[in-house]
């Protein structure tokens, strides 16, 4: 899946495999950004420093609300659909990610088109108070989903759940997906077994991938 990343003290590289989704890392460190001409190899950085920012989950569950509206105008402007967006702590770094979708793909040249636009959106707005890592990625075949039109769309498929606490004494289920609305999904984990999981209480899901 394609994708563009910013770290901090040393910009990242990535190759992309064209046996895995596609894929772009780079440094997002401030305005002046430069690309190597490599196909599938690509080095960003800039002169100026990163922010760190580091938040409780209520707090981080905020600041996506926060950056979806900020981000959706302008990777829609662009011509895809802001899919998703994850912020994720790491110590003193964070990492924000964001998935965007076109119904023909998205390859390696959408994504840097998006990072170029959002690292530019998000100069502007500065919604951090330090330093963040940067990526933008396609959902991928595993994809994410993170609302109720998305679960309602996959219904039929199977999918991974990961829980916030335990519904009927598990944190983790796989299955079928049977139904999906604003209250929550109806799962088949078994010939004999449903979940009701509570959209509250899900703290990730994906798309199963099935082996033949």
């Amino acid at each position: 899946n394609p994708k563009v990343v910013g770290s901090n003290p040393a910009p990242a590289t990535i190759f992309v495999s064209w046996f895995e989704r596609l894929s772009l890392e780079g440094v997002h460190r401030g305005r002046r950004i430069k690309e190597s001409p490599l196909v599938g190899l690509f080095v960003r950085w800039a002169m100026c420093p990163f922010f760190v920012f580091g938040a409780g989950q209520s707090d981080v569950s905020a600041r996506v609300v926060e950056l979806q509206q900020l981000l959706a105008p302008v990777i829609e402007a662009l011509g895809y659909e802001l899919w998703g967006v994850e912020l994720v702590a790491h110590g003193r770094h964070s990492l924000l990610r964001i998935y965007i979708d076109h119904d023909e793909g998205i390859t390696v040249e959408d994504c840097a088109t998006a990072s170029r636009q959002a690292s530019a959106a998000l100069d502007v707005a500065d919604p951090f108070h330090g330093a963040y890592t940067l990526e933008v990625s396609s959902p991928g075949w595993d994809r994410p989903l993170f609302s109720e039109a998305q679960f309602r769309r996959y219904i039929g498929e199977r999918v991974k759940v990961k829980l916030a606490y335990p519904v009927q004494g598990k944190r983790n289920c796989s299955g079928r997906l049977l139904a999906a609305d604003a209250e929550g999904l109806e799962i088949e984990v078994s010939a004999e077994t449903c979940l009701r999981l509570p959209l509250a209480a899900i703290k990730k899901a994906n798309l199963a991938i099935e082996s033949d």
